[in-house]
């Protein structure tokens, strides 16, 4: 009975996600835009015909999981290897700067502690998936300026679900002792390593031998990915860690080349085809439409702290290398894509009461701008890059034009 009055709201939602994602696709933006758009279209901010209910939130919910594991799925850790030493400066540069600023902006705002490090935290996350769209976009992806920004954003991806999942551990207790958080960032990294190594070295051998086709390797891999996340959540960890570390689990050295490809392809039309417009949607259910002076003000304030964090930070770094001030300007924007990660640990933060309901709508819509100005930003960058001959590898003759 509840899954039929489900299916009409389910249907409009998914429908409008659709209509709209093509939409953004099309004028040159993530779909996500879109489908954020279609929930505060159909949701309580406008129409009030779709709202949130205990099934919708649970299908919001796994998206987000399904989210984190296919960011982990598509992080290749040799590649993290290969430019380990050039992204690593760059990564730290554009993760601390904007953490540091959100962090200060948070406590000289008066909001407590923990919620100014989840400001700082949010702040600072870089999402591989709206990266690596970006990138694809400016045909960027399969240069080595590419890899290097994908790179980095997987270090700071790491980085910003790592350092959350024990500011989330911290809050459960209600208590902040050094030896509480070593413990904490121990068992983290402890979680994190031990899964990576036998997802390397223990299971590649005896999945080899018994999965031979994908719809054994879909199995296995999803209850690895159910199985570590109840893990994870059973030592205390967030789930969101679990879901990512599964992805990272389930690795093409696992399995066939050829059903690794096509394990990625059930995933990817699961969650992006299904799971994620409606958990993108639902959080268009909690935009503010009511915008204040004040609630623009932090918004634009937010919006400028993640981007200068990101330009400054990154391109110090990447300047340091290059002494190319237009490619080190451009490298801060291609870390800047948002949307994904972001969006889920901020959810997340939201519904155990890390983030007020203000900061959360402030949040959303500074991601939204920034899904919105980072490409035009990067276009801008990159053809002073090319207008004055510096990096000619950033604009190959193969390239079509930047217009």
């Amino acid at each position: 009975m509840a899954f039929a009055h489900l299916l009409p709201k389910l249907f409009l939602l998914l429908f409008a996600a659709w209509g709209l994602g093509r939409l953004a696709l099309r004028l040159g933006f993530p779909m996500l835009l879109g489908e954020i758009l279609a929930g505060v279209l159909l949701g309580p901010p406008i129409f009030g015909v779709v709202s949130h209910s205990e099934s919708l939130r649970f299908l919001s919910e796994l998206g987000a999981f399904f989210i984190l594991f296919y960011a982990g799925l598509e992080i290749e850790p040799r590649e993290l290897e290969k430019y380990f030493f050039r992204a690593l400066p760059i990564a730290l540069g554009g993760f601390f700067l904007p953490f540091g600023l959100g962090l200060g902006l948070g406590l000289l705002m008066g909001i407590p502690y923990l919620q100014a490090l989840v400001l700082g935290l949010l702040l600072s996350v870089s999402a591989i998936a709206i990266n690596l769209l970006i990138l694809k976009k400016f045909e960027l992806h399969r240069l080595a300026f590419g890899h290097l920004i994908l790179a980095a954003t997987l270090f700071v991806e790491l980085l910003a679900i790592l350092s959350f999942t024990a500011v989330f551990e911290i809050y459960q207790k209600k208590l902040f002792e050094y030896g509480a958080l070593f413990w904490s960032g121990f068992k983290i990294v402890l979680f994190f390593a031990s899964t990576v190594l036998v997802g390397r070295f223990l299971v590649p051998p005896l999945a080899r031998r018994f999965i031979k086709n994908e719809d054994r390797a879909f199995t296995f891999s999803l209850l690895a990915a159910l199985g570590l996340a109840y893990l994870a959540e059973e030592l205390g960890i967030h789930i969101t860690l679990g879901a990512f570390l599964a992805g990272q689990f389930v690795s093409e050295e696992i399995f066939d080349p050829e059903v690794f490809e096509k394990l990625k392809q059930r995933y990817f039309g699961l969650t992006f085809g299904f799971l994620s417009p409606v958990f993108f949607a639902s959080l268009g259910f909690q935009l503010q439409m009511t915008f204040s002076l004040e609630f623009l003000e932090l918004a634009l304030l937010f919006l400028a702290i993640g981007l200068l964090g990101k330009v400054i930070g990154s391109g110090f770094f990447q300047w340091l290398r290059t002494r190319n001030l237009w490619e080190s300007i451009a490298c801060g924007l291609a870390l800047n894509g948002r949307g994904s990660v972001d969006l889920v640990l901020a959810s997340a933060a939201f519904e155990t009461g890390l983030l007020s309901p203000d900061l959360f709508g402030a949040l959303l819509s500074a991601i939204y701008a920034s899904v919105l100005v980072t490409p035009i930003l990067l276009r801008w960058a990159l053809k002073r890059v090319c207008a004055g001959g510096h990096s000619p590898h950033l604009c190959p003759e193969s390239k079509p034009p930047l217009t």
